[in-house]
């Protein structure tokens, strides 16, 4: 192996932790409500929504005003990252799948949350942004209802009244392997 191949080799090790700690610091910056540090995490044009609507923000102007408003209605948080795939797209490109939950307090009740995030991620100058993230729910539940609420279809609270969950039933697999058990 050349001394060139390696030092690729080692961009790529050092881009993925870069995103990874992108992406870990994102938790801390929203928990904080470090309105500056969430800044810093997207890139100008950066698109951050929620799979089903609830939330579409445009642009760096937008996506801040989304967060002065989440900010509002929900105090206390807790963020949590579980796995993380990324694929890197040349040198200034990448995307990523993150699992992860959140214990939170919004509009003074305790909710918690199992999302799955979908990124793009961007280099800007020589540090890794989100140019898109894209937030789909496997659940949003009051915790105090979490046993009741949590075999039914629509468990997304955290939005008003009660939506079906992105996930797993509206995934294409989940939907055919649904439909191959009633086939047999």
């Amino acid at each position: 192996m050349t001394l060139d191949e390696i030092g690729k080799r080692l961009q790529r090790l050092e881009d993925r932790e870069a995103i990874r700690e992108l992406v870990a610091r994102y938790g801390q910056v929203v928990d904080d409500r470090d309105l500056d540090g969430v800044e810093a995490l997207f890139t100008d044009d950066a698109v951050f929504r929620t799979q089903g609507g609830e939330m579409n923000a445009s642009g760096l102007s937008a996506v801040m005003d989304n967060f002065r408003g989440r900010f509002q209605a929900m105090t206390a948080s807790g963020h949590f990252v579980h796995d993380h795939i990324i694929s890197l797209e040349g040198e200034s490109a990448a995307r990523g799948f993150v699992t992860s939950h959140a214990e939170l307090v919004r509009s003074g009740e305790s909710f918690i949350v199992a999302m799955r995030y979908r990124d793009q991620y961007r280099r800007v100058e020589d540090t890794w942004k989100f140019s898109e993230r894209v937030v789909s729910f496997f659940y949003y539940l009051p915790a105090d209802r979490y046993p009741e609420l949590l075999p039914r279809r629509a468990r997304v609270y955290g939005y008003g009244d009660p939506v079906d969950a992105d996930w797993p039933e509206g995934t294409e697999t989940y939907q055919a392997y649904g439909l191959q058990l009633t086939s047999d």
